[in-house]
């Protein structure tokens, strides 16, 4: 695998060096950021439309306490994008050398993505499990 990866980046840094005449390191990590967010994008369409629906179709089948925490709560968008950015940042690790200055940077963004993200995602659970004990709690048995 590493043979392959590093064969790839060769490749790239060739084809920057031939056809963008410069500086091909920094050539390279433009082209790997343009890249990575082509792949977030990509992967937010993905996660978004397709996997939310059918995620969302299974819910609807299923019933309301996860319609409400897929829907009121945003636990899944909130989960995708705590996914996206550990995508990210995995993709950058494979990308970037260890002695590349971009590599750090994305890694602090990305953790802090995925922290705040994450927190989001852990209060969206924790609401609605507040909210499921609140309505069982207030329900009148006879």
């Amino acid at each position: 695998m590493k043979d392959r990866q590093s064969d790839i980046k060769e490749t790239i840094l060739v084809w920057i060096d031939q056809y963008l005449p410069g500086n091909t390191q920094i050539e390279f990590e433009l082209f790997v950021v343009i890249w990575l967010l082509l792949f977030a994008v990509l992967l937010h369409l993905f996660l978004h439309s397709f996997v939310f629906g059918v995620v969302k179709k299974l819910a609807d089948k299923t019933g309301r306490n996860w319609q409400q925490l897929l829907g009121a709560n945003k636990l899944f968008r909130r989960l995708s994008f705590v996914l996206q950015g550990a995508l990210v940042q995995i993709q950058a690790r494979l990308w970037l050398d260890d002695d590349s200055m971009l590599l750090p940077l994305l890694e602090i963004l990305t953790d802090q993505w995925i922290l705040l993200l994450g927190l989001l995602s852990f209060f969206s659970l924790l609401d609605f499990f507040q909210k499921l004990t609140a309505a069982k709690k207030s329900q009148i048995r006879f």
